[in-house]
């Protein structure tokens, strides 16, 4: 595997091969999963190096194409290699690779890959049984199937946006994350699982299209059936719900710390009570029953920061949770690092062996194979794996790869 990965237990996807022509995230969240568990994966990536997967900051601030730990975060556990596929010889490299292989995947607007000549029609007549998977903003077919975006734009698209905000104000508020590339590439992983059980099966490949604007919908489920039944479109709410009291994040003691409360019912209310001691204010009849509370939830909240500002987020978390009340830190990176949750499921894994990042953290899959775990690598160097691919896997000469490497084609 890449960077010198060696498996030393039969891995669940051992003896998988999948060329991976996606970019950014959406597409690579999905073949590192596969990565992770043993697939070797193949990424054929520009001659530049160019992927919007790369995003400061540089590790250590050094600027280089492979300096990027957002890039390695997601492609952990692959090879790499540079291929000009805007030129015949370099569509005729990839068409090769294909027919060595299980899975194709890619994330391009609807319609690129038939442009370059990689179409599933096209590739189906050089591997019979391949899959392949199109991971692209807004499907394959339809009127608008050419349109290219990123995260922010399905997750604009699928209404993701018009729900979020704050009360009383008009314009919608985007999330850092664009969830959309996490949820499709997650939903990509079950897609070509299903694929390669179905071949398993039959003998025959498939082509996969998933639609990263369809794929996202179903987070707001309850708000599309609300119009479908009703005629009522959603109003901002901020970090409240229209099921919960006090239902919020509250700022705490030190610089920037915060805790989300939610109390769903009048027997978490009482425990929540409880917890902070009983105050005054807590007896008052109006926030008796849910509906009370709701309706005063502006006081509520006022009267509920009084005491959170006065404790650290972890101290009101714990004693909170001893009450029966969901309640959590707001956490950020360094507290996601060193949470003694993800530090006991060894979530966060150190990998060694990346020849520009060194030693460095990526992400394991939110599952656990007791029997076939993943068994994570470091991401490759742009084009780290090409002399490997072209003559050990493609078998081409030393005459070939030497003109390989004077062409141009492959940088």
């Amino acid at each position: 595997m890449a960077g010198g990965l060696r498996i030393e237990m039969k891995s669940l996807l051992q003896g998988i091969r999948v060329i991976d022509f996606t970019r950014a995230a959406v597409g690579p969240v999905c073949t590192k999963y596969l990565a992770d568990f043993g697939a070797e994966v193949i990424r054929i990536e520009r001659l530049d190096g160019h992927d919007p997967a790369k995003m400061l900051p540089y590790k250590d601030d050094i600027p280089g194409t492979n300096r990027y730990p957002s890039f390695a975060w997601f492609n952990s556990s692959k090879r790499s290699i540079t291929l000009d596929l805007k030129t015949p010889r370099g569509i005729e490299i990839a068409k090769k690779l294909v027919s060595l292989a299980d899975v194709v995947a890619e994330n391009f607007a609807g319609g690129t890959m038939a442009e370059l000549g990689l179409s599933y029609k096209e590739l189906k007549q050089v591997n019979p049984k391949i899959i392949m998977i199109s991971m692209s903003t807004l499907g394959q077919s339809g009127p608008y199937r050419a349109l290219s975006g990123f995260g922010g734009m399905p997750q604009s698209l699928a209404g993701i946006n018009s729900v979020r905000g704050l009360p009383g104000r008009d314009e919608p508020i985007s999330d850092g994350v664009p969830l959309p590339d996490y949820i499709t590439g997650h939903i990509g992983i079950i897609a070509v699982m299903g694929a390669l059980l179905y071949r398993q099966r039959t003998g025959k490949g498939q082509y996969i299209d998933l639609s990263m604007l369809e794929a996202s919908i179903p987070t707001i489920g309850p708000t599309v059936l609300d119009y479908v039944a009703n005629g009522r479109e959603p109003t901002k709410m901020g970090n409240r719900s229209l099921y919960a009291a006090p239902h919020g994040v509250y700022r705490c003691k030190g610089d920037d710390r915060w805790c989300a409360i939610s109390v769903f019912n009048d027997e978490e209310w009482a425990g929540f009570v409880k917890a902070i001691g009983s105050p005054n204010w807590a007896s008052d009849s109006r926030y008796a029953t849910l509906p009370g509370r709701k309706e005063n939830e502006d006081e509520l909240d006022r009267n509920i920061e009084e005491w959170t500002v006065n404790h650290t987020a972890e101290e009101v978390v714990n004693l909170l949770q001893a009450h029966g009340v969901a309640a959590g830190v707001v956490q950020n990176g360094k507290d996601l690092v060193e949470d003694p949750q993800l530090k006991y499921r060894n979530h966060f894994r150190v990998l060694e062996g990346h020849l520009e990042l060194g030693t460095h953290y990526s992400q394991a899959p939110s599952f656990i194979l007791p029997k076939t775990p993943p068994q994570l690598g470091p991401a490759p160097c742009l084009g780290q794996d090409n002399e490997y691919v072209f003559t050990k896997i493609l078998g081409m000469s030393d005459e070939e790869w030497v003109e390989l490497l004077t062409s141009g084609i492959i940088g």
